[in-house]
């Protein structure tokens, strides 16, 4: 059955915006593309060198996001990357 009222309004009460916490990856399309492998990430050994070109990362619903964090290791201070 589903939640009452008085529980959906707890819930949300609870609910602390500036809590970090990774996104679980099942929320994400295409599962098997390598790229989406190093979502959450914390193994070196998984990794996929730099290139210029554009990845995509889709979720099957919307989400909040309140900030990404993306590691590298070996670039200059003057390499970019842009998100849109």
């Amino acid at each position: 059955m589903s939640q009452s009222i008085e529980q959906k309004k707890a819930k949300i009460l609870q609910f602390d915006p500036g809590a970090s916490e990774a996104l679980p990856i099942h929320l994400f399309s295409k599962l098997s593309n390598k790229s989406t492998k190093l979502i959450n990430n914390t193994d070196p050994e998984n990794y996929m060198k730099g290139r210029s070109q554009a990845y995509r990362y889709e979720l099957k619903d919307p989400v909040f996001v309140s900030s990404i964090e993306v590691q590298t290791e070996g670039y200059l201070n003057y390499k970019q990357l842009e998100f849109r």
